[in-house]
């Protein structure tokens, strides 16, 4: 195991499963990686050892048994083998994270696919001797249908990682869709084209920090920026900015009103569709903290709702030779949750919580103006009867720590045990907290290095 120490955060080079063990128990706060993929390619990284072991596929079915192997991770023989291997490196994630931190896991599927062109592909990778043999073993596994599923079939890999892990222990909160507008082209004609990707959050508590507060997206009161929200553009972006359109534009079937009108469809006499506008309103050019910029200020505040599960996110092209690497932007969100922005508890390591404050602004009742209800007449009843209607806009007024240590401050500890070409500390370096990237190939230790500021570089110093 080599060691590089920076100023701000570690990059260990080495096999995950002989780096975690060496790290402190709860000594990381928040967990971002992507590890690699099943059956999808050969890095130029060495072979390693995996320890046989056993875990449960699912909560309620029985344990599966897997031997000893060598090999890397991502060209086990079958599925099963794989998701073990992951439950046990997510065994030692869970051994260094604080009882109040979260795991953030980006997933990729596959399909079973034929042999031929597969075993091609790898062999062409300049693999030889046994390591072709591991590599054509994995094909093959997947031409043969990979754990009894037939050529064709998708093997649902995301889902299957998800589950044996929430029959290991850990408590599996949320599942987020990573849409990519620009996806990888397919020539597939009996299927859709994937443009999607799993990420899921997982705790190892019930109760755990999670600032929501911090990845806030536009209400709909503001729809100038785009589906990343304020607040976490990737580090070296500018504001988003934007504004709504005044013309509604004629299209088949109907028209289309833009995400800026406001109105909604009706039949005339003939049945044909007829759209009936109503006062609509314009969004100004403005910044992540809803203050003006630009010719001129918001014609009314930003209003946020709490971070939905879709997020679109273009990928982000890294010059680098690394095959795989996800962008800032799906980085970002997850730190910002994830990681106290103010720090931790130097002591016990207990993240401090965000102090907030919201203004509600109940909604205006123009019914009546726009002649739908008349003087007098009552509004139909809806599901949300009885609750007020309005806009919130939430404040932050401070910071408050989570324990009663009185101990001093500490940056949160973001870790990413399959580093790859380093995005998840270039990210939490941007965003002020301290990171550990764990990556078993020397050339992507490189590129880690590379991303580092030059003062940063000079500071590294290597270590056994």
């Amino acid at each position: 195991m080599i060691r590089l120490q920076a100023n701000d955060g570690t990059l260990y080079q080495g096999h995950v499963l002989d780096v975690l063990p060496r790290l402190p128990a709860e000594s990381v706060h928040c967990v971002v990686t992507s590890p690699p993929y099943w059956g999808l390619r050969k890095y130029d990284i060495p072979d390693v050892d995996f320890p046989a072991g056993e875990f449960v596929p699912m909560a309620g079915l029985p344990p599966v048994v897997f031997p000893a192997w060598r090999g890397q991770l991502g060209l086990e023989p079958d599925p099963l083998m794989y998701t073990g291997h992951l439950v046990q490196v997510f065994r030692e994630v869970r051994r260094v994270l604080h009882k109040d931190g979260t795991v953030w896991v980006n997933l990729g599927d596959t399909y079973c696919t034929q042999g031929g062109p597969r075993v091609d592909y790898l062999e062409k990778s300049g693999l030889s001797g046994g390591k072709a043999t591991l590599a054509v073993a994995a094909a093959q596994a997947r031409a043969s249908g990979g754990n009894g599923l037939k050529p064709k079939n998708l093997l649902g890999l995301p889902w299957r990682v998800a589950l044996a892990l929430q029959a290991d222990g850990w408590w599996l909160r949320s599942e987020v869709i990573w849409h990519k507008p620009n996806p990888m082209p397919s020539s597939v004609k009996d299927r859709p084209t994937p443009a999607h990707e799993q990420l899921f959050l997982l705790s190892r508590s019930a109760r755990y920090f999670y600032d929501g507060t911090a990845i806030q997206e536009p209400a709909a009161a503001c729809t100038a920026h785009d589906a990343t929200g304020p607040g976490y553009a990737a580090p070296g972006q500018a504001p988003h900015t934007g504004s709504r359109p005044k013309r509604k534009q004629k299209v088949p079937g109907g028209w289309d009103t833009g995400p800026g009108a406001h109105g909604a469809f009706h039949r005339d006499g003939r049945g044909e569709p007829e759209y009936r506008a109503v006062k609509q309103r314009t969004v100004r050019p403005c910044d992540d903290r809803g203050g003006g910029q630009g010719s001129g200020a918001m014609e009314y505040p930003l209003y946020t709702r709490n971070k939905r599960s879709v997020w679109t996110i273009p990928t982000f092209p890294f010059p680098s030779a690394h095959f795989a690497t996800f962008p800032p932007a799906l980085v970002t969100p997850c730190i910002l949750a994830g990681a106290s922005e103010r720090g931790v508890c130097a002591a016990c390591g207990a993240p401090w919580e965000r102090v907030t404050e919201d203004q509600f602004t109940p909604q205006q009742d123009v019914s009546r103006e726009r002649g739908v209800r008349a003087e007098g007449q009552t509004a139909p009843e809806t599901h949300w009867e009885g609750t007020p209607r309005g806009t919130t806009r939430r404040t932050t007024t401070g910071f408050r720590p989570s324990c009663a240590c009185a101990a001093g401050l500490a940056p949160a500890v973001v870790l990413d045990p399959f580093g790859g070409s380093g995005t998840v500390a270039a990210v939490a370096r941007e965003l002020g907290r301290r990171w550990i990237s764990v990556e078993l190939g020397a050339g992507y230790c490189e590129m880690h290095k590379d991303r580092l500021p030059k003062q940063v570089q000079a500071r590294l110093e290597a270590g056994a």
